[in-house]
Order: structure tokens, then sequence, then C-alpha cells
């Protein structure tokens, strides 16, 4: 993010097959601040469509109590559409 000053993260989930919800609170307590210390400021995560996995997704979400802005899509074109918007 700082070497290449990057603001907007894509995050493509699509292939994502298993729960992974162990790993929320970190994500969201840990890695999206860091993430956002480095100049995160858009995120926009694409659904895996197993619906565990989405699962995993939403509770990290609701770890993530500050920045950045965080969308979430069930595909990728209108995922690329909001980065661009944004």
């Amino acid at each position: 993010m700082v070497l290449h000053r990057s603001q907007k993260v894509l995050n493509d989930n699509t292939r994502v097959t298993s729960m992974w919800s162990e790993a929320a609170e970190w994500c969201g307590n840990k890695w999206f601040p860091d993430m956002t210390a480095a100049g995160l400021a858009y995120f926009a995560w694409v659904y895996s469509p197993n619906v565990y996995s989405r699962l995993s997704t939403d509770l990290t979400l609701q770890f993530t109590v500050s920045s950045p802005v965080v969308a979430t899509f069930d595909d990728m074109e209108t995922a690329k559409a909001w980065l661009k918007q944004m």
C-alpha cells in the first residue's frame, strides 16, 4: 500500500470454498487497522459463493469498527465499478 501509494483494494473471494471464521477477529482488529495505517481507504470485497465463507466475511466486518470503507459484492464487475467511483 505504501510503496504504490494505493488507497483501494479489490478482494476476490470467489474461489474460497470453506469457512475461515477463526481469522475473522484478527482481520477486523489487526489486519484492517494495519492496512488503513498504510493508506487503505476503500476495500471492495467480492463474496465467495460458499455460504460459510460469506458468513466468515460478514463476521470479519463485525470486528472492523473504523476505517476503511468496506463494501461487499456478489460479482467482480460491480465491485470494480464501485472502486472506480471512489
